[in-house]
């Protein structure tokens, strides 16, 4: 439960943020990805997703090996745990080239991964959103573009901007 409190404090503030992060809890908190409990790897996505947005945190996120079992969580049987991995991984990508890079060496699987989560039927419109905008910030460097295509992209994100989802045009 603690892992839900400290999420909900790490929501939209970059203070907050910041000291939890000092509480050193990043590593703790990557392994928590992996915990059979459900709930556990639902709070502890949640708490990566909201520490995320900030610049120097996302380097340590990513330094603490989250990414190979967010990646992971794409393909959860819950739900839930699949939304929050989706827009922990947006959050990293968002505008930070070197989590780009090092998601693109460390986690190939990834785009195959956001692929699917785009016409995933079980999920929020939230989460789609998140998946497109995850692999836009991809397709902004060049190499990925292809692989992106490749995976099947083209279709759903076209039939997500039709819907007028704007991350699809990104």
């Amino acid at each position: 439960e603690s892992l839900g409190a400290l999420a909900n404090l790490a929501s939209g503030s970059s203070e907050r943020q910041i000291a939890i992060y000092k509480a050193q809890v990043t590593r703790k908190t990557v392994a928590f990805l992996k915990d059979p409990n459900v709930d556990v790897r639902r709070s502890a996505a949640a708490l990566l997703m909201n520490l995320a947005p900030h610049a120097k945190i996302k380097e340590r996120v990513v330094e603490a090996g989250a990414l190979q079992p967010l990646v992971g969580m794409l393909r959860d049987s819950d739900v839930a745990v699949r939304e929050r991995a989706t827009g922990t991984l947006a959050n990293l990508l968002n505008d930070h080239s070197a989590t780009v890079k090092a998601a693109n060496e460390q986690t190939p699987e990834m785009i195959s991964a956001l692929v699917e989560m785009l016409t995933a039927p079980d999920l929020t419109e939230d989460a789609r959103r998140q998946a497109a905008h995850a692999l836009a910030m991809l397709a902004a460097e060049d190499g990925p573009c292809d692989e992106i295509l490749a995976a099947g992209a083209g279709p759903p994100l076209l039939n997500m901007l039709r819907e007028g989802v704007a991350e699809a045009a990104l």
